[in-house]
């Protein structure tokens, strides 16, 4: 089934793209930049797409 067909026959308001990462912020490091192939934004955006980065901090596992 093509996707923009199944978003407008569903109950779907909104589809996102999700890049689970880990942070690698640390006492040394204090900022981070992450970036997407723009080739990746307009395919997203011509499929009506969101992008978002889920940041994790490693220490989480590690417990």
């Amino acid at each position: 089934m093509n996707y923009k067909v199944f978003l407008s026959n569903s109950n779907v308001s909104a589809a996102n793209l999700d890049f689970p990462i880990y942070s690698r912020l640390n006492e040394n490091i204090i900022n981070q930049n992450d970036k997407f192939p723009k080739e990746l934004i307009i395919l997203a955006g011509k499929l009506s797409l969101g992008i978002e980065l889920s940041i994790y901090s490693r220490k989480v596992f590690d417990l």
